[in-house]
């Protein structure tokens, strides 16, 4: 398995940890209603639920929270892909000096 030695790799994997409710979609208000409904897609579908006015705010911050993984999932794999490329330079560089 792959060690994960970057400082901020770690940092972002440690956030990425704290992260515990998670939900995709978007909450819209029902046209003419009180209620909300809560729509993402699945398998290619727009899958709609029904929310209650009193959990809206629970499940807007699990979108918020949604949203946050994944710029920290791409950071973190920005992070990774640079020290990849680091350690690859370095064994370019190891077998050119070896040739020489």
């Amino acid at each position: 398995m792959y060690m994960v030695t970057n400082i901020k790799a770690k940092k972002l994997l440690t956030q990425i940890s704290e992260i515990t409710n998670m939900e995709r979609g978007k909450i819209c208000r029902m046209k003419g209603r009180k209620g909300f409904n809560h729509q993402t897609w699945q398998k290619g579908r727009n899958i709609v639920k029904y929310i209650h006015s009193e959990d809206v705010e629970d499940m807007e911050q699990a979108i918020k929270e949604y949203n946050r993984f994944m710029v920290l999932i791409q950071k973190y794999a920005d992070e990774i892909i640079k020290q990849s490329r680091k350690e690859r330079e370095k064994k370019s560089e190891k077998r050119k000096l070896s040739k020489e």
